[in-house]
């Protein structure tokens, strides 16, 4: 997560999290928030679908050298997606 630090501030906070010790993967290791896309995700973009320039981001797909295509479906699953999992592993719940 990123986020400024106000009006007239210089700069921005990252939020990481420090993983346990005894994890199996990336043991005491600094992490960003982060997970799987979930089924969910596509029902809760139906509902709350976020700003168009950012599903529209999220959801561009490389293909060819030049060419990309969007699914602006994924891009906005992909969003719910961080805002689940921001909740889920932190606490802080998105608004």
């Amino acid at each position: 997560m990123l986020r400024s630090l106000g009006p007239g501030a210089a700069g921005a906070r990252v939020l990481m999290g420090r993983r346990p010790e005894k994890a199996a993967f990336m043991a005491d290791k600094m992490v960003f928030p982060g997970g799987a896309l979930d089924p969910a995700d596509h029902v809760a973009a139906g509902l709350f679908p976020p700003p168009a320039a950012l599903a529209e981001h999220l959801g561009r797909q490389p293909r060819e050298r030049d060419a990309a295509t969007t699914d602006h479906a994924l891009g906005s699953a992909l969003a719910m997606a961080a805002l689940r999992e921001l909740a889920e592993e932190t606490g802080v719940a998105p608004i």
